[in-house]
């Protein structure tokens, strides 16, 4: 019986290893785009992940911030609060009982507003520490974050201001009332910053923890 030509069996065997290298060299580029394509998608639910807790932790952050700058422009002086500032600046300025009435008035507003920025300092630091990762995540966000502490700075500053010694024009006293205490007669523009950046922040950030609840 005629079985044909004889097999090659070196020649067969090369071709089989050849196939094998390719179906293992497919396999291993098969796996590495799994791979790829887990590790995408385990970054993105991560950096998902970590904005949801970011919002989260920024919004009570604000709040407070919110609570602690409406805290010191009360414009609520109370006893203990005038007691205190008169004791700080007694031991600050040897002359302070000798000063004019209207020096001295202004002298004890200036303090009592450091004071209750010390006050709030931990919320306030934490604001500022959070800045960073608000950029990161959420560009916009850091815009208004930095929007807060300007404010504060602001308040801060008129504080500085209203308490020097010297002439201060009426028009300029009333600048500085307006931004040391609440509702200014002529336009409150810190209370109006800080509305502004919060509509912006809840906008942005209340949307994201929403989603994450109905996901």
């Amino acid at each position: 019986m005629n079985l044909g030509p004889p097999i090659d069996w070196s020649a067969t065997g090369t071709m089989l290893t050849g196939v094998a290298t390719l179906t293992a060299a497919f396999a291993v580029i098969w796996a590495a785009k799994l791979g790829n394509d887990t590790f995408a998608s385990w970054k993105r639910q991560r950096v998902a992940g970590r904005k949801i807790e970011f919002a989260e932790e920024f919004l009570v952050a604000f709040y407070r911030f919110e609570r602690s700058l409406t805290f010191v422009r009360g414009p609520m002086q109370f006893a203990g609060d005038i007691a205190r500032a008169e004791e700080t600046l007694r031991e600050t300025f040897t002359n302070f009982d000798n000063l004019s009435d209207d020096l001295k008035s202004r002298r004890v507003v200036g303090q009592i507003a450091f004071h209750r920025i010390e006050h709030e300092k931990e919320v306030f630091q934490r604001a500022t520490e959070l800045l960073p990762t608000a950029k990161a995540l959420f560009p916009e966000l850091g815009k208004h974050q930095e929007t807060l502490l300007r404010e504060l700075n602001r308040v801060r500053i008129s504080a500085q201001s209203y308490a020097r010694e010297g002439y201060i024009s009426d028009g300029y006293r009333q600048k500085l009332e307006d931004d040391l205490w609440l509702g200014g007669e002529e336009c409150d523009r810190i209370a109006l910053a800080i509305s502004e950046a919060k509509e912006a922040m809840e906008g942005q950030l209340l949307s994201i923890i929403s989603d994450s609840i109905n996901d």
